[in-house]
């Protein structure tokens, strides 16, 4: 999911290691990888330039409940 909002420009952090966070130590830890995505923007704005969704803007204006079959989004609510 961190590459989805590189793409969009947006600052993502992957901590992969569930341990990483853990005690005090691994708190200050999170907090030093947050400051350094967040002052390190060059990344996801160059990927954000240079990449573009998947999604065309015909999809995006698809209605969600179209390709679910059965009950409309109206008829559930």
């Amino acid at each position: 999911m961190t590459l989805w909002g590189a793409k969009l420009g947006v600052p993502t952090l992957l901590i992969g290691d569930e341990q990483f966070s853990f005690g005090y130590q691994g708190i200050l830890n999170y907090a030093e990888r947050i400051s350094e995505t967040l002052e390190n923007r060059e990344f996801v704005t160059n990927l954000a330039k240079h990449s573009s969704m998947p999604y065309t803007k015909w999809w995006l204006e698809q209605n969600p409940f179209t390709y679910l079959g059965g009950a409309t989004h109206a008829e559930v609510y």
